[in-house]
């Protein structure tokens, strides 16, 4: 009983932080800092100053949210990617910001941006699965807001695991090569639907990566992220379809299974090989030694398959197996 007389005397008549004979100066600090702290939120609930009591003068812009570059940037992420999950919400936020040096702020900073967010209306968020973390994604307002004209998504058992698992191989590619640029799968089906590229559905790589070579040529990465097992045929067809449109493809997935891994890399290696055998074909064929043909045969030999793990380690590459 008698703690809860000296918090009342915080807050009540009287000279603020006043508590037991004998209390120390540095635990009555912290009295006042607290009151101060409760007097300061008090006066933006009635709108007074919280020093002289006097009404206070409401803002313009009271009532609207305001966004940093940090918000926007963070936004347009979730949103090119369906959702994040909020530890990499966490990362995001230190990714985007003054010190993208560190590696993620602090949980409750990144709390207190969603909820922030979602009070605007910008974000939803939901856990849908006890042992998985919550996932965040932009309502119809936050894509207006980020100017994503996009079909609208909201997550599903199907999506739980694949939809967090991209957005984790973005966040490695983001800073393993920041001066590249991410095409999400959900952008290119919005390019697919204004007629800009005649790709199906199941055509679409989970992501497209755009770069610059040392000699300033511009190559681009199909992305694929296996989190199951796929049949060997159907994962055939996706291989050869992404070796012949892409400069590349590069595969992560899980270390469980091992067999998935192993599947990639027999395929990829497979399909390697026969495009090297298609190379002297052409070599030994009419027409060698001309330039056109000298690109066909660097287009087949060159475009190498790789398999990451979920994390960015370099686990295999066709052009290195090979060699």
């Amino acid at each position: 009983m008698r703690g809860r007389e000296q918090r009342a005397e915080v807050v009540g008549e009287g000279e603020l932080g006043v508590g037991d004979e004998g209390e120390d100066v540095e635990q009555d600090g912290r009295r006042r800092e607290r009151a101060g702290a409760l007097l300061r939120e008090l006066g933006e609930v009635i709108g007074v100053d919280a020093r002289t009591g006097a009404p206070r003068q409401r803002r313009r812009d009271a009532g609207q949210i305001r966004l940093s570059w940090r918000d926007l940037r963070v936004l347009r992420f979730v949103g090119e990617q369906y959702a994040v999950t909020q530890g990499q919400l966490e990362r995001l936020l230190a990714l985007y910001g003054e010190d993208s040096e560190r590696g993620q702020v602090v949980p409750r900073v990144a709390q207190r941006a969603r909820l922030r967010w979602a009070r605007a209306g910008l974000v939803e968020s939901r856990q849908i699965l006890k042992s998985e973390p919550p996932i965040v994604w932009l309502t119809a307002r936050g894509r207006q807001l980020v100017e994503l004209d996009v079909k609208s998504w909201r997550p599903s058992m199907n999506t739980i695991r694949h939809v967090p698992a991209v957005a984790e191989v973005r966040l490695f590619m983001e800073r393993r090569a920041p001066e590249g640029r991410w095409v999400s799968e959900r952008l290119l089906g919005r390019d697919q639907e204004e007629g800009r590229r005649g790709v199906s559905a199941g055509q679409r790589p989970d992501a497209e990566f755009h770069y610059l070579d040392d000699g300033g040529d511009s190559h681009v990465l199909a992305i694929e992220v296996e989190l199951s097992q796929k049949g060997e045929g159907r994962l055939r067809a996706i291989v050869r379809d992404r070796l012949e449109r892409y400069d590349g493809v590069w595969y992560f997935a899980p270390a469980d299974p091992p067999s998935l891994r192993e599947l990639v890399k027999r395929v990829s290696e497979s399909l390697y090989r026969e495009r090297l055998g298609r190379a002297e074909e052409l070599r030994a064929g009419p027409g060698a030694g001309g330039e056109r043909q000298a690109r066909r045969i660097a287009d087949l030999e060159e475009r190498d398959v790789v398999l990451r793990s979920l994390d960015g380690e370099k686990l295999w590459s066709a052009l290195v197996a090979a060699a």
